[in-house]
């Protein structure tokens, strides 16, 4: 498929309008609108979308998968009504950045797939993609905002890449387990809300997981 096609212009629409409410909420509200987002967004996942991916065997692992949006979501609530809260929207901003240049490089160049059997769209050359542009989004950012704490250093920028691809690639698996190309059809050009959120999603993991408490 053509990069410049028309999902790709749906997905960019998409993508703008998500980018400008959360700019906005997160800058023009109080914090407590931003956390009520938050929640709003994972209730819709976990009662619409996720259960249409679970079989009745993945059911039995229901608490694992409750954990799987709980506790990102409890991260991402704490570091919003917290003194790092600037970390957040970094956070978020890495990720995209990361989701965009494993798009579009792996759109462009890519041939070698990485799990074949769980995600065919995937390919190293979107992960190397993704790897650099979201390098250069966080190089540019630590440039403005050398304050950063929870994700500061390379680890951090590691785990977030790292994360936001396995956080995809998990959620790709369970589609495949249960043949569905989409968790939903409500975001034009991505599919359902856990398709735009799984990266954001095995980031807070990664980086909850290398930090521990210590925010």
């Amino acid at each position: 498929m053509k990069l410049f096609s028309q999902e790709f212009f749906k997905r960019a629409a998409t993508a703008l309008v998500l980018g400008a409410l959360i700019f906005l909420v997160f800058f023009y509200t109080p914090r407590v609108v931003f956390s009520i987002l938050l929640a709003t967004i994972w209730a819709y996942t976990g009662i619409i979308e996720l259960p249409r991916l679970l079989s009745p065997a993945s059911r039995l692992f229901l608490p694992v998968l409750i954990l799987y949006l709980g506790l990102p979501l409890s991260f991402l609530i704490l570091l919003n009504q917290g003194r790092y809260r600037l970390d957040l929207l970094i956070l978020i901003i890495l990720v995209a950045a990361f989701d965009t240049g494993s798009y579009i490089v792996g759109k462009l160049y890519g041939i070698h797939k990485i799990a074949p059997g769980v995600s065919p769209g995937k390919t190293w050359e979107g992960l190397f993609g993704g790897l650099g542009v979201c390098l250069i989004s966080y190089l540019f950012v630590l440039y403005f905002v050398p304050e950063l704490a929870i994700i500061r250093g390379f680890l951090g920028f590691f785990a977030i890449s790292i994360g936001a691809f396995l956080g995809d690639l998990f959620e790709s698996w369970l589609k495949r387990r249960a043949g569905v190309k989409d968790s939903g059809s409500i975001l034009p050009g991505h599919g359902g809300v856990l398709d735009r959120i799984d990266g954001l999603i095995g980031a807070s993991l990664a980086i909850l997981f290398l930090r521990g408490l210590s925010f």
